[in-house]
């Protein structure tokens, strides 16, 4: 049975357990953690901080063999489903455009972020200056 559900306090011990053996980092203070679970074992976890009306989504992932059955999609699909308002906002390698397409994301520019997630943004862009700001509306909006 697949799950896709926000990290629960019952989970924390397995979740830092994968985050360790998947070499991720954990998620900071004013970050929520969103899992897939498969039988109970996590398989796939994303970020979100929020930023005023935005979102900013990071860190998806899902472990190598469970990849390409719809577990990123669902989880990013439930992401949205529990933002309450504004936009759910990823920087995007250009490799994964469609993947973000596909759900409903579309391009932004630098100057419709919040400016504190706009500095963030140009940060990374000196690093990766192939990524680009794509957005998603909040159901509720």
């Amino acid at each position: 049975m697949i799950l896709f559900t926000e990290l629960e306090t019952s989970d924390k011990h397995a979740f830092k357990h994968f985050v360790r053996q998947q070499k991720l980092s954990l998620p900071n203070q004013n970050e929520r953690a969103f899992i897939v679970k498969n039988q109970q074992k996590i398989i796939g976890l994303a970020r979100i901080q929020g930023f005023g009306s935005q979102a900013w989504l990071r860190g998806l992932y899902i472990e190598p063999e469970a990849r390409s059955k719809g577990y990123g999609t669902g989880l990013v699909k439930f992401i949205i489903t529990q933002l309450t308002s504004g936009y759910c906002v990823g920087f995007i390698e250009p490799k994964r455009h469609l993947f973000y397409q596909k759900l409903g994301f579309i391009p932004w520019q630098a100057e419709q972020l919040e400016p504190d997630l706009n500095q963030k943004y140009q940060h990374y862009l000196k690093s990766k200056p192939s990524l680009m700001a794509w957005a998603h509306k909040s159901p509720t909006n």
